[in-house]
């Protein structure tokens, strides 16, 4: 069991688990300190050495526009219109009535010859 605490808000991360993402509205150009805490039912540890993350202003991007949501009753479904040897991220939300089940991250990479880049 760890926890991570950000603006005071520990989280818990369960089950064993070496990883954990924080999902939290970071800022460019802030450091920010972390250090991690074992507990069990009767002890606490020692805070670990804390770690800096800096953000830097040109690391923060965008947020992302035009962004496309699908649905599906079965457990298959088809994406068209995907770029040619282009690297894609998926998130998967299962939801089923009032249930709701771990989201699943799945990277796929399109095959053909990817698009040439635009200059800015």
């Amino acid at each position: 069991l760890f926890l991570t605490t950000l603006s005071c808000i520990p989280e818990v991360v369960r089950n064993g688990k070496t990883s954990h993402p924080i999902n939290f509205d970071f800022e460019p150009g802030v450091n920010y300190t972390f250090w991690m805490m074992t507990f069990n039912r009767k002890l606490e540890s020692k805070k670990s050495d804390p770690f800096v993350i800096d953000f830097a202003k040109d690391s923060v991007l965008s947020p992302v526009t035009n962004l496309h949501s699908l649905s599906t009753n079965g457990n298959t479904i088809t994406v068209k219109d995907l770029a040619p040897g282009a690297k894609y991220i998926f998130r998967i939300f299962p939801y089923n009535g009032q249930f709701k089940g771990p989201d699943e991250k799945i990277e796929v990479t399109t095959k053909g010859i990817p698009l040439p880049s635009v200059p800015f």
